[in-house]
């Protein structure tokens, strides 16, 4: 019976795992078809988890904290992934829903039965094990890698308002004050909502901008360096690895760039080293489109090759 169960409750894993074994004897599918999946199908993971890590660790300590605080590289940066995993779940989840969330957690007597908080807790471990690994693997961590975090929050989050509600009803808290503050809780959250619903500033989408100014101007992507995986993703080209500042790696490691167009984006205004360091190594290549984002503080530029009269 137990098996039984165990098969019933894995047979969309299972059924996953036959297809795509299935696929790569039968159909001959190569990793380098996989696209992100490559990047866990590797005999060295624990070299591409750490590199970055160590990398940047070293220059950290080399130009913040000195020959006497080196050995402290490593743990500070972990520390600074901890705050920024913090502050990404609580703009993910919202403050209001995060406090219930961790009064929910911890609440006795349990406000969900043991099997499902049990359920609960190990999507929040596997959210976070998931979250910690993106982050020190590529030192990126964008809002949407914290969504099934910030939903299994939520979720713990509308028991403690289902409990707070049932308070209410029952009469407490007896004061004007306290029970004025119970509707404060979902006023905040409707309003949270309905500023996720607003419109998006203009911009706001510049790099989708940008790959579709390319494909209106019927520019094939084999005629493209894209700067970025994001880019490429957006422009529907083949993964070749994640990331971004490719034009930056090919200038370090020497290698030409020579595709007729070239598109850069996520340019930082105050921070233009990138597009400097392509102009002053490419100067034959004109930009001749540029999308601005939300505010002006980003931008994504394409650039053409110029042929010498």
């Amino acid at each position: 019976m137990k098996l039984k169960a165990f098969l019933q409750a894995h047979s969309l894993n299972i059924f996953a795992a036959v297809g795509l074994l299935a696929s790569i004897l039968i159909l001959g599918l190569k990793a380098t078809e996989l696209g992100r999946l490559q990047e866990i199908l590797t005999l060295d993971i624990y070299q591409q988890l750490t590199q970055k890590l160590f990398t940047q660790a070293n220059i950290m300590a080399e130009l913040v904290l000195g020959k006497y605080l080196d050995e402290f590289a490593v743990p500070s940066l972990l520390i600074t992934f901890a705050f920024i995993i913090i502050f990404k779940v609580f703009y993910a989840t919202g403050l209001v829903n995060t406090i219930l969330s961790v009064f929910a957690i911890t609440a006795k007597p349990l406000l969900v039965t043991p099997p499902v908080k049990t359920i609960l807790n190990a999507g929040i471990l596997i959210s976070l094990i998931n979250i910690f690994l993106i982050i020190t693997k590529v030192f990126v961590l964008s809002g949407r890698y914290v969504i099934a975090l910030a939903l299994i929050l939520m979720i713990y989050a509308t028991f403690y308002m289902a409990y707070l509600f049932d308070r209410y009803k029952a009469g407490f808290p007896k004061s004007r004050a306290g029970r004025a503050i119970l509707w404060v809780i979902p006023a905040s959250i409707l309003i949270g909502l309905l500023t996720n619903l607003w419109p998006k500033p203009t911009g706001f989408n510049h790099e989708q901008d940008a790959i579709r100014w390319l494909k209106e101007h019927h520019i094939d992507n084999q005629d493209v360096f894209f700067d970025s995986a994001r880019l490429r993703y957006y422009a529907g080209a083949p993964f070749i690895g994640s990331g971004g500042r490719f034009v930056l790696d090919s200038i370090h490691k020497g290698k030409n760039i020579t595709k007729p167009f070239v598109v850069i984006g996520g340019i930082n205004k105050r921070h233009p080293e990138q597009q400097e360091a392509f102009a002053a190594e490419y100067p034959h290549y004109k930009e001749i489109a540029r999308f601005n984002g939300p505010y002006n503080k980003k931008y994504t530029v394409i650039y053409q090759k110029i042929t010498p009269q």
